[in-house]
């Protein structure tokens, strides 16, 4: 097989086929896809059978926002390619959803009543049109006499207000129907922009050497597609270490359905495009003032997925064979297989697919004999199968990019919903801290410091919290940080209490010449409720003068750890269970009693 990759600057002819060419129609497959987190590379195939000479081939089922410039076909050597041309296909039968089917039949339900309604209503306003035309009496010449005139006045009175109050009735029933069909309406116009299985279509001019049918693959970008991490992170005590789970969802409205495709997902940007900058001569000058919006490109890498394949010895799986080391020397008879703890016979297992064993362990002699003892003298073989999605998924940790290889097909539908998919779960050393800023407000949060945590090599996502197997809330990791450890803030707790306070009888106010000093006293009073201990790391401030003619100074800080350039005090306090606890700080601002301080 030889590489035909377009040049798209030479060849590309608009308008290459003309009315009347003659042309062979083929559905190109799905082979592979490459999602990127923004856009994604898809690998198709099809078959055509060719003559001997210049023709064209009209190829279907392919993605509707296929971008030209990255169009690579590949074919044989026998086939030339002399250009082709893309458009989009409105000519098909619209495949709608599910979805799509029950708003359409709600909003003709509605339909159908409202035009039952606005029947009524015309049959009522036609009744009261009738008795109007009735209503005019002539005095002594109608021959009604006083009592019969009233009856008939009361009975237009009484008809009328009953006909008026019923199509009264009806016209509100009917507005609300409008409201409800029009809210159906907007959504099917929503659901609609959901379901762009339109596809597109591809034409191919080629020509021909030698009859005959050919395989041809095609491999293109399309920007409608994208994947985004997100994850999960599960704490059970603050003893152990959390679990931190990868996910990802992905999306595509490309126009085609990706059905039984095996996906992989990149942490590239396939898109990007420019040159390393240059510096240039900075001159100093006057401009007008100028706003710039610029993208972010920057992306980490998502961590590694490590999983260490266990010593296995030349077993035929199936239709595959995964080799480690020559075993036939020293088994002569049948082993014992045992799948999940389930002994299995020979042919069972020879019937399992390769991609779904997570790990085979070969045990001989008298490791054997002591679980399976005699059924294992001739060694037992122990499998292990694949359980959860993360099981699937292999990690190619290139240059500058991660690829996610998931070995199990997706159903993927042109939709623009999000189909989920675990990518990686890991066990995470962390240092559990209690941390509150009681100034700010009186929670307790419980903090896990994560040291070297770029190792992890997280990208920027959305992190679902749990605690103890409940779900506390979100949090938001941003991967861009060069700090050393990384503090995740995991729940709040309200076993463990504070408070802060000013001490009145320990501030005052002072007046100096001409200056005024006023000292602050603040009490903050931690107490632990929990039946274990906590290590608890508080935060308070003092205020910092930016003015020479304002003295600050802090008279008492109950060993704090201070940060004189910030003006920030920090307290590491332990706690036993039921222990309570108290820390005084002071400070003191002189300044000129003229003035007034924004205290």
């Amino acid at each position: 097989m030889r590489t035909l990759l377009i040049a798209i600057t030479v060849l590309l002819n608009i308008g290459i086929c003309k009315a009347g060419d003659e042309k062979t129609i083929s559905k190109a497959e799905i082979n592979n896809i490459t999602v990127y987190r923004l856009g994604a590379e898809i690998q198709q195939s099809f078959k055509a059978t060719l003559k001997k000479e210049t023709q064209y081939i009209e190829i279907s089922n392919v993605s509707s926002s296929l971008e030209k410039n990255s169009l690579q076909i590949k074919s044989d050597n026998n086939i030339t390619i002399l250009g082709f041309e893309f458009s989009n296909s409105f000519l098909g039968e619209e495949v709608k959803t599910v979805e799509f089917l029950k708003l359409e039949d709600s909003l003709n339900k509605v339909s159908k009543e409202i035009n039952k309604l606005n029947t009524n209503s015309s049959t009522l306003k036609d009744l009261v049109s009738v008795l109007n035309s009735n209503k005019d009496i002539k005095g002594s010449q109608s021959g009604l006499n006083i009592t019969e005139l009233m009856k008939l006045m009361d009975y237009y009175k009484s008809k009328s207000l009953e006909l008026k109050n019923e199509i009264s009735d009806i016209d509100e029933k009917i507005a609300k129907l409008n409201e409800t069909r029009r809210k159906l309406s907007n959504q099917m116009v929503e659901e609609r922009k959901k379901n762009t299985l339109k596809g597109g279509k591809l034409t191919i001019q080629i020509t021909c050497n030698i009859p005959g049918t050919y395989d041809f693959k095609i491999n293109y970008l399309t920007p409608d597609a994208n994947w985004q991490p997100f994850y999960d992170i599960k704490t059970q005590n603050i003893n152990s270490p959390f679990d931190l789970i990868y996910k990802a969802k992905i999306s595509q409205t490309t126009g085609i359905d990706w059905n039984q495709v095996k996906l992989k997902l990149s942490t590239a940007l396939p898109n990007q495009f420019g040159n390393a900058p240059i510096l240039q001569t900075w001159f100093l000058q006057y401009v007008e003032l100028q706003v710039r919006i610029r993208g972010n490109a920057a992306m980490q890498e998502v961590a590694k997925l490590k999983i260490a394949p266990q010593s296995l010895d030349e077993v035929s799986i199936g239709y595959g064979t995964m080799k480690r080391k020559d075993l036939s020397a020293e088994i002569s008879t049948e082993p014992l297989y045992v799948l999940n703890g389930n002994i299995i016979s020979k042919d069972d297992f020879k019937g399992i697919a390769p991609q779904s064993i997570k790990s085979i362990n070969v045990l001989k002699g008298k490791d054997a004999t002591d679980l399976y003892g005699s059924r294992g003298d001739a060694g037992v073989i122990l499998i292990t199968l694949k359980d959860e999605l993360s099981d699937y998924v292999t990690v190619q940790d290139n240059t500058l990019t991660t690829v996610y290889d998931i070995d199990i097909p997706f159903d993927i539908a042109t939709n623009g919903k999000d189909q989920v998919a675990t990518l990686q779960s890991q066990k995470v050393d962390a240092k559990y801290i209690f941390f509150s800023v009681p100034k700010l407000n009186d929670n307790i949060y419980l903090v896990a410091q994560v040291p070297n945590w770029s190792k992890l090599n997280l990208l920027d996502g959305e992190a679902n919290l749990f605690f103890e197997n409940t779900y506390v809330g979100k949090t938001n990791i941003t991967a861009a940080s060069v700090q050393d450890t990384f503090d995740l803030t995991i729940a709040t707790d309200k076993r463990v209490l504070v408070k802060r306070e000013k001490l009145k009888d320990y501030s005052s106010t002072q007046f100096l010449s001409n200056y005024k000093k006023e000292i602050f006293t603040y009490e903050i009073t931690v107490k632990n409720n929990k039946t274990q201990a906590v290590s608890m790391t508080i935060k308070d401030q003092y205020p910092i003068s930016s003015n020479k003619e304002i003295e600050v100074d802090l008279t008492e800080s109950n060993n704090a750890s201070i940060n004189s350039e910030t003006g920030e005090l920090k307290w590491q306090v332990p706690l036993q269970p039921n222990e309570q606890k108290k820390i005084r700080f002071q400070y003191s601002i002189k300044y000129p009693k003229d003035k007034k301080l924004n205290l």
